[in-house]
């Protein structure tokens, strides 16, 4: 098509009226608005900003998840976690609160990057607690308060989660060596003493204590008895070896005392010599203490003499066996039963 003077002229005028449209900086803008976007889609974005997962407490293990990011050839995310007021405190994944951070907010941060730049998210600041176990309810003691019987001891009731609990009794608010178990058995020398146990729980933010109520170890009503079948009884001559052997029952730790004894005129025959009680003489004693089994075995050893003159006995003789049993811390006979006796006759 021909252009004629007036046609220019019109072009002139459209380009003329279009450009005013545009300032200096706008058209400046356009022309680089193209590598901008480009530019901008090839940068990593934020997708989803991480949180915190985990026990927020002290000593609690706690991770920084869920972050997301778009963008091409993206490297792999790295961490950082912050103290509020107080800087960078990790730089892995996982964090352990320590106690220092207990009462503070901590947040995570996951950067990724890549050729075109990086790009960073942040969690919300989430506080610190103190984790260390809290006692809701106290240890107990449950079982007789009887010396020789066995008490045991409840944990109580924790809150905070506990990872495991330690005992340890005490005697008189002293800890008593090597009880630290759950069970524990209340010896004589426990008597009108107060036990209490101490239990320890224990979790990832530390430990705390708490003790029982005290008991006061206490001693049953005492009873004894003999029993009513005995070993089979020696002969004269195996009485002056080993002894005479019995069998005496009781309820508590208990100790015995023995003694045996044969006619004043019996000891005189055989030239016997020892204490005349008025018709009888003493030829010999025992003595036994019990374990918690709740039986005695008393052996009741004949004196020099006495053997001596067994050895010479031709015919069976009488023979009175009298036990006289006690109770007390070491035997210091707090409590003392009525004797009881028993006679035999010894056979050549």
């Amino acid at each position: 098509m021909l252009r004629g003077p007036s046609t220019e002229r019109s072009f002139v005028h459209l380009l003329i009226r279009r450009a005013r449209l545009f300032t200096v900086p706008a058209l400046a803008a356009l022309a680089l608005l193209a590598p901008s976007v480009a530019l901008a889609e090839g940068l990593p974005q934020v997708v989803a900003s991480p949180t915190i997962t985990g026990p927020v407490i002290g000593g609690g293990t706690v991770s920084c998840d869920g972050a997301q990011f778009s963008g091409d050839a993206l490297g792999a995310v790295s961490f950082a976690w912050f103290k509020a007021g107080g800087g960078q405190v990790g730089s892995a994944q996982a964090y352990v609160p320590t106690a220092a951070d207990i009462g503070w907010e901590i947040s995570c941060r996951a950067t990724v990057s890549n050729a075109d730049g990086s790009a960073e998210a942040n969690s919300p600041y989430v506080p610190v607690e103190d984790g260390t176990p809290q006692s809701v309810k106290a240890p107990t003691v449950a079982g007789s308060p009887m010396t020789g019987a066995t008490v045991t001891c409840s944990p109580g009731t924790w809150s905070g989660g506990v990872d495991s609990y330690a005992y340890q009794w005490l005697l008189n608010d002293k800890p008593i060596k090597g009880a630290t178990a759950t069970k524990l058995r209340l010896l004589d020398s426990f008597y009108e003493k107060t036990v209490v146990c101490r239990v320890t729980a224990t979790n990832v933010s530390g430990s705390a204590a708490r003790e029982s109520r005290a008991i006061v170890a206490n001693h049953p009503q005492l009873k004894v008895s003999i029993a009513k079948v005995q070993p089979k009884l020696p002969t004269l001559k195996q009485a002056a070896a080993r002894g005479i052997t019995s069998k005496i029952a009781c309820n508590a730790s208990c100790a015995t005392e023995s003694h045996a004894f044969i006619l004043t005129t019996d000891a005189r025959r055989l030239g016997i010599s020892g204490r005349d009680l008025g018709g009888l003489t003493i030829v010999g004693v025992g003595h036994a203490r019990r374990t918690f089994t709740g039986q005695l075995v008393v052996t009741t050893v004949l004196s020099a003499s006495a053997k001596r003159g067994f050895a010479k006995a031709t015919g069976p003789l009488r023979v009175d066996l009298l036990f006289e049993t006690a109770w007390g811390p070491k035997y210091s006979f707090k409590l003392v039963h009525e004797a009881d006796s028993y006679t035999v006759k010894l056979k050549r």
